[in-house]
C-alpha cells in the first residue's frame, strides 16, 4: 500500500477536532515528508499550521518509470511537489527540463485556467504530492494572507524558469544567476 511507503518520513497527524474541521489546532502536525515541504519552493514564508490546510488535502501518488502524470492539453485541477525521484517536462517530445525532489509544478494552469500546456513523465520510479485547487481554494477562505503568499511563490518560480528559457533561447547552456 502506498501509504505503508511513506511512513517513516511522515509524521503523525493529530485529528483534533480543529483538524477535522479544516483549521488546524496547534497541536496539529501535517502528514507529509516535512524536509520536502520545508525545501518546496511552493510553501516558502508558509508557518506550518497553514501549510497544514493544503497538506490534509494532498495525497501521494507513484508512477512508474515513463509513466504519464499529465500530459499537454489535458484539463488542470491540481498542483504537483515532487516527492522522490524524478520527473522531465516536455512540449511536443522535446524535454524543457528535470524535476528533482521538492520541486513544484502545474503552476501555469492554476494561474491561468488553461489546459495543460506541456507533459510531465517519470523518470525511474517517482512519487508526487498531489494538492487539489480545492485545497488552495481552503487556504483561500481559511487565510487571504497566506493564499496570495502561495500565489507570489507560484508567481516566482514562474518568473525563473522563463528567465532560464529566456536565457536558452539567446544561446546560453547556464541559467542565469
Amino acid at each position: 500500500m502506498a501509504g505503508d511507503k511513506f511512513e517513516g518520513a511522515m509524521s503523525v497527524v493529530n485529528r483534533s477536532p480543529a483538524a477535522s474541521s479544516g483549521t488546524p489546532g496547534p497541536e496539529h502536525f501535517c502528514a507529509f515528508d516535512a524536509d520536502i515541504m520545508g525545501r518546496t519552493p511552493l510553501m516558502a514564508g508558509m508557518p506550518e499550521d497553514c501549510r497544514c490546510v493544503l497538506t490534509d488535502r494532498m495525497e501521494p501518488r507513484t508512477y512508474q518509470d515513463g509513466e504519464t502524470v499529465y500530459a499537454e492539453g489535458d484539463a488542470a485541477r491540481d498542483l504537483f511537489i515532487v516527492a522522490s525521484g524524478n520527473l522531465v517536462v516536455s512540449k511536443r517530445g522535446v524535454a524543457l527540463m528535470l524535476l528533482r525532489p521538492a520541486d513544484f509544478f502545474g503552476e501555469p494552469s492554476f494561474l491561468d485556467m488553461q489546459p495543460r500546456g506541456n507533459t510531465v513523465r517519470a523518470r525511474g520510479l517517482t512519487t508526487v504530492y498531489v494538492i487539489p485547487y480545492s485545497a488552495l481554494r481552503s487556504l483561500y477562505q481559511v487565510n487571504m494572507r497566506m493564499y496570495a503568499l502561495i500565489v507570489m511563490n507560484l508567481a516566482r518560480e514562474i518568473s525563473r524558469r522563463l528567465r532560464h528559457a529566456d536565457a536558452l533561447v539567446a544561446g546560453s547552456t547556464q541559467p542565469p544567476e
